[in-house]
């Protein structure tokens, strides 16, 4: 969903390299795991070598929640602190262009990364946003 995002979000996003889902297990648990990730024309794609805990709780429920956060000391010597959550649905993307496309994308933002040749490809559809911290800043 474009346009979700300001422009200093999307910054964020593009410039951060891990993140966190949170999925909701059988018993109704969240379950929380670090990420490689990329963000791409108001989706986050997020990719794994091998099936995971998570994709599992996707499947049954797709509804997740996926973070980001900088802690960096900044010109001013103060730390800047920021986070952005992101609420929606997570899918596999089934064998298509925008597999392809996602998967090329992720390769050349996690250069080295273990994704394999055939990897699973998950689409987070962006529904809400939060975000905690100084926003003045561009990313």
């Amino acid at each position: 969903m474009r346009g979700t995002f300001s422009e200093s979000e999307e910054k964020l996003l593009k410039k951060c390299a891990l993140g966190r889902i949170c999925t909701i297990d059988a018993h109704g648990y969240p379950h929380c795991v670090r990420v490689d990730f990329l963000y791409s024309e108001g989706l986050v794609y997020v990719g794994s070598k091998v099936p995971r805990l998570w994709h599992g709780h996707i499947s049954e429920n797709p509804k997740v929640a996926f973070e980001i956060d900088v802690y960096e000391r900044g010109d001013d010597g103060l730390f800047d602190f920021r986070g952005l959550m992101v609420k929606g649905e997570a899918h596999q993307v089934a064998k298509s262009e925008e597999r392809r496309k996602a998967m090329k994308l992720l390769q050349d933002r996690h250069p080295g990364a273990p994704f394999g040749d055939n990897p699973i490809v998950v689409r987070i559809i962006p529904r809400k946003r939060y975000r905690w911290g100084p926003w003045n800043k561009t990313a």
